[in-house]
């Protein structure tokens, strides 16, 4: 089941196109499915999702953990700005925008479990 319309990659594909992009030990990949953009590097830059001409820039929880929201939906982040912290095992780890821009759409809730790949906020450059 697809979560948006406009989204022609679905959570599960996503996840699985991650794994085998580590899995492959590769630098760089770019898909485009049907108007959805998807742009992974092995940099430390968190992937780059686009859906039609918007760049949006997803930013997706780098591990297992309880999300708490920083940011919401309206603020202006700066790439190097906290936009949510996990809390795996007994630390916590600062989540980062990746890029400058607005907070276009939030994933989760605050509070909640959250796994490795997934959705968090999404940011628009800008």
């Amino acid at each position: 089941m697809r979560e948006n319309a406009a989204m022609a990659v679905t959570r599960e594909e996503l996840t699985s196109l991650l794994e085998r992009f580590e899995e492959l030990d590769l630098t760089e990949l770019v898909l485009d499915v049907a108007g959805t953009r998807v742009e992974l590097t092995s940099d430390g830059r968190p992937p780059r999702v686009s859906v039609g001409s918007a760049l949006q820039h997803r930013v997706s929880a780098p591990s297992v953990g309880i999300v708490h929201l920083t940011s919401a939906v309206g603020n202006r982040v700066r790439a190097g700005d906290v936009v949510c912290t996990l809390d795996v095992w007994k630390s916590s780890l600062p989540v980062h925008a990746g890029v400058d821009g607005v907070v276009q759409g939030v994933h989760v809730a605050d509070g909640t479990m959250v796994e490795y790949g997934q959705a968090l906020v999404d940011v628009e450059h800008g």
